[in-house]
Order: structure tokens, then sequence, then C-alpha cells
């Protein structure tokens, strides 16, 4: 399988992830006062590894609208609550971000949802049809709330992949 490329993935490459212990999942908490919400993965430079988002959730206490936003500067404050779905398994070179930042969106959008109820929204690869979204080395995508004054909680998983030397 050509990884250097945007594919369409079945379940199998995330059991294959799964099997040799390259799956993981972080979960994040953000409370926001008078600044939107952002909870970010971010592949470190130098990492080694490709990452690709298998799905992402988040749900909050009230209507917002959801940004989906490429972002590459990590956010201030680094999350512990990360590990292989292989428990005891590595730990993943990827890190989970947050930070409330007052201001615009941040980044590139390249996806948006609305809750009008505040429940959770989700993008997900799972799906045969899906293409994942890559995180090469360097890269970080941003979930970003667009109101204030809520409590945001959510979730990433993700394949972690060695990248192919040329």
């Amino acid at each position: 399988m050509n990884q250097d490329h945007l594919f369409a993935v079945d379940s199998s490459f995330w059991v294959r992830a799964l099997m040799n212990d390259q799956m993981f999942c972080g979960a994040f908490t953000l409370t926001s006062v008078g600044a939107p919400p952002k909870a970010q993965l971010l592949n470190p430079a130098g990492s080694g590894k490709n990452v690709y988002l298998a799905y992402c959730d988040q749900a909050s206490t009230s209507s917002y609208t959801l940004s989906v936003t490429r972002y590459d500067t990590a956010l201030s404050t680094l999350r512990t609550t990360v590990t292989n779905m292989n428990l005891g398994a590595a730990a993943p070179v990827a890190e989970v971000r947050q930070a409330t930042v007052v201001g615009a969106t941040i980044g590139t959008m390249f996806l948006s949802f609305r809750s009008s109820s505040g429940g959770p929204m989700w993008f997900s690869s799972f799906d045969s049809e899906a293409v994942p979204i890559r995180l090469t080395p360097g890269m970080g995508m941003l979930l970003e709330a667009n109101s204030s004054f809520q409590t945001v909680t959510g979730h990433f998983y993700w394949a972690e992949i060695p990248v192919r030397q040329a």
C-alpha cells in the first residue's frame, strides 16, 4: 500500500495497525471562559512517522460550530491522557495538545460542522470508502469550537506508520 498518496482504506488497515501496536487514543477536556477552546493532534517534526487520523469526536455543553483546521504550531498544553490501544505497548510519538486562544479561527480550515444542541460531532475514517487525514512529521490538525463559555470533551484515534525511506 502506497502511503505517500491519498488513499481510501478498508478496515484491515486499522486492524493491522492495532495488531502492530500502531493505534493510539488521546482524550481532552477543555473548559473555556471567554475564548474558544482548541484541541490539537500534532505529529512532531523528526518523528519518523506518518500519523493517520482514524476518528475524532467532540461534544460540548452548548450549541457550537466545530472547525477542523491544519495548524502546525504546538498549542500550549500537552495532554498526558494518550495511550496505545494495545495497553502496555509503546507510547505514541504524536501529541494531543490543547489551549484556549482568543480571536478568529487559526490555521487553514478544511472541514466545518454545526451542532444545534451541543451534542457530539465526529469525523471517521473507519468507513471503507473514507480517506484518512495524514499528518506527516511537523504537521498538526486542530479541532476548534467557535463558542466560548463552555466545556468541550473529545478524543482522537490515530495510527502511526513509519515514513518510508527513499
